[in-house]
């Protein structure tokens, strides 16, 4: 544990003593805590195995499917863990005055806005609209780069041409 987090525990708990406080269980705390932690595990066993699989004796031994499966969802997956752990940690401090010294965010904020641009520019390709057009793009689908006027027919109609002389002729 660091100094200061050790520090500020034995303040804190000094603190208490001294003003006869005998219960200082704060569920709101001791959940986020757990949350933290819990979340952050995760995030590091993600990672790890994202790290492992990154190795040239196992990238050899696994076919292209399971390594891009493995690089790129597992990777998502693991910087949503460390995201959520991240914000987690910052529950209610990114909203307390006192954190903000020298008028500047504290770190925690800052460093997330890299990891959430790139979880929102994923979001954005997730759109049914873009979804469509990048799956065409991966089966092989270009876009003609050629425009072709063509003339129409003199006996090319759509159909309206029909109906609007049966209105006027009343049919």
């Amino acid at each position: 544990m660091r100094k200061s987090a050790r520090y500020k525990l034995l303040n804190m708990a000094f603190k208490q003593v001294k003003a006869g406080t005998e219960e200082s269980w704060v569920d709101e705390e001791v959940w986020r805590m757990e949350l933290y932690l819990s979340a952050g595990i995760m995030a590091l066993g993600l990672l790890s195995l994202l790290a492992v699989t990154s190795l040239p004796s196992v990238a050899n031994a696994v076919n292209w499917r399971e390594f891009t499966f493995i690089q790129s969802t597992l990777g998502y997956s693991a910087l949503s863990m460390a995201t959520v752990h991240t914000l987690l940690f910052g529950w209610d401090r990114a909203f307390d005055p006192a954190q903000y010294r020298f008028h500047l965010p504290p770190t925690f904020i800052l460093v997330l806005i890299l990891p959430l641009a790139v979880l929102l520019g994923r979001l954005a390709l997730f759109v049914p609209c873009v979804a469509r057009r990048l799956k065409q793009i991966r089966r092989g689908w270009e876009k003609s780069r050629h425009i072709r006027f063509t003339l129409p027919d003199d006996g090319c109609r759509n159909g309206l041409e029909d109906s609007q002389s049966r209105v006027r002729s009343g049919q």
